[in-house]
């Protein structure tokens, strides 16, 4: 962007303190007309970060933090607590996919390291190193990352996401688990591919943004995104289109919409699901898994957006959906993928004064994360059951579902607290759960003298608001105590128990920190992230 401001001199303004003076950034308007709503920018120029005189505004003010931030009594201990605590952290565990044959692909991030690198874990314990992103850092001189992982079925291929220097615009990558070699060449514009493997381990199905031409806005790279079916060696332009806007008379892709295709283990049928950006409502069809890629694909209409449908599973020829149709606080219902009837559909996990938040299945039956609060747990309905069965976990926290499958017992969860770190456990199908060790605790991963206090506080209209006060034991909670109150309210995010180590530095300084779940998160349901909604 050109500058609006070359040759203008700085404005220097001192502080009262008698601080180094900081320079003001000189206005120059820029007012443009939104439908009718004239908008304001004094400080456009601020956007050309090439301009030397941005840069020297920029600098002066960061200086300026520093100086003063280092002049404050405390500071340097406080700071230097805080990088040793940070320092002293163990390995740190991104995503786990659990295989049939035993096998666990996950993504570590060393103590010192600074990107997640993807392993393997053999049934014996033995880990394998299978993509190291500063290998192609060596390569480019930029650093790079892997954004996801989608292992075959059978564990023989892994496809992968590489981004670099900072960017979400990953390449596929897939290679041979056992010899490291590359299969084909990258595939690009597959930020969001949501790859599914079909069951042959030789193909699967996934996501592409659009190519930009020459003279396209950049608003464009998100779309006309299309579904394509990749054929493990086959250049990605010879792919198969699958779904997109325009290319099935009988599923309907806007243009502005994500369209992926689920196969999942066991199941004669193919999921198209179509997501309309950060809304969570889905548009849901099934089709004959070997119909899909061949003309007229006979695809049947599930659900849409009007049936408040958020997430899915699949066992064998049935469908199980979490819908806030029931209730705001959600419902899990089944119906037939042969013939879906979401007006008949049976009602296997009713709706309770708990939040159900997530769902998958796995072969021993249907697992789902049932929300009490902040304290999220994980449930199980077996297959042929009536009732679902809380699985007994060592503490109370979060419970996340990590990784489960119809072709195996059980789920992986993650569980962590306010004052425990992360573990990651294995859940069998008689529901017990033990300790996959993938995780370690560090140092200071699961201090003493720590407890949660939970409350709700009356907000300025009636609402109870639930909050998270965490704080040492020995600390009153008497209105004395120096306090960091966080809260986030958007999308239907929760905040859930999680744990920092960098957090000690304060609560050994007697500190105490609170989290509220305002209204916009997800933490009551439906009614409460739309009593923050817009």
């Amino acid at each position: 962007m050109p500058s609006r401001f070359v040759g203008a001199a700085f404005v220097i303004a001192a502080t009262a303190s008698g601080a180094q003076p900081l320079p003001v950034f000189p206005v120059n308007n820029v007012a443009e007309s939104f439908h009718g709503t004239v908008v304001d920018d004094p400080y456009r120029s601020l956007e050309d970060t090439k301009n030397p005189q941005v840069a020297a505004w920029m600098k002066a003010h960061a200086q300026h933090a520093r100086t003063t931030l280092e002049g404050l009594g405390g500071y340097a201990a406080l700071r230097s607590r805080i990088a040793a605590l940070d320092d002293a952290v163990e390995s740190r565990i991104g995503q786990v996919r659990r295989m049939p044959a035993g096998d666990i692909f996950f993504t570590r991030r060393g103590a010192m390291e600074n990107t997640f690198k993807l392993y393997v874990r053999s049934g014996s314990g033995a880990e394998t190193l299978l993509a190291d992103p500063e290998d192609w850092q060596k390569a480019t001189g930029k650093p790079h990352a892997i954004n996801y992982f989608y292992p075959s079925p059978d564990a023989k291929y892994v496809a992968f996401g590489v981004s670099a220097a900072g960017s979400e615009a990953a390449s596929i990558y897939v290679i041979d688990t056992a010899t490291r070699r590359r299969i084909g060449k990258p595939i690009d514009r597959a930020q969001y591919p949501g790859v599914s493997w079909r069951p042959d381990a030789k193909s699967f199905l996934f996501l592409r943004e659009q190519k930009l031409e020459p003279g396209m806005p950049a608003t464009e790279r998100y779309q006309n995104t299309r579904l394509w079916l990749h054929q493990l060696g086959r250049d990605a332009d010879r792919d198969r289109l699958i779904l997109g806007p325009g290319v099935s008379p009988r599923v309907d892709v806007p243009r502005t919409d994500f369209p992926y295709v689920i196969a999942t283990p066991g199941s004669r049928y193919a999921v198209a699901a179509v997501f309309a950006g950060v809304q969570r409502e889905l548009t849901l069809y099934a089709a004959p898994l070997a119909a899909v890629g061949k003309t007229g694909t006979p695809w049947v209409k599930i659900c849409d957006r009007a049936d408040k449908v958020t997430n899915f599973a699949v066992k064998g020829d049935d469908i199980y959906l979490l819908s806030y149709a029931p209730s705001p606080r959600y419902a899990v219902l089944r119906t037939s993928l042969a013939k879906p009837d979401l007006k008949s559909a049976m009602t296997v996990v009713p709706a309770s004064d708990q939040v159900i938040f997530e769902i998958a299945a796995a072969r021993d039956g249907l697992y789902f994360e049932s929300r009490d609060g902040a304290v999220k747990r994980v449930k199980r309905l077996a297959w042929g059951a009536n009732d679902a069965v809380e699985v007994k976990l060592p503490l109370e926290g979060a419970a996340s579902l990590m990784s489960a499958s119809p072709a195996i017992d059980g789920a992986i969860v993650s569980l962590a607290a306010w004052t425990r770190a992360q573990e990651i456990l294995v859940v069998d199908a008689a529901g017990k759960a033990v300790n996959t060790k993938l995780q370690p605790l560090g140092a200071f991963d699961a201090p003493k003298g720590l407890v949660t206090t939970e409350v709700k506080v009356k907000s300025h209209d009636g609402a109870m608001v639930p909050m998270s006060i965490i704080h040492r034991s020995d600390v009153k909670l008497d209105g004395t105590n120096p306090t960091l109150l966080y809260g986030y309210g958007a999308y239907g995010i929760t905040e859930e128990p999680g744990f920092r180590a960098t957090r000690l530095a304060w609560f050994e300084r007697g500190g105490v920190y609170a989290v509220a779940n305002v209204r916009g998160s997800g933490v009551y349901g439906q009614e409460w992230y739309k009593a923050g909604y817009k």
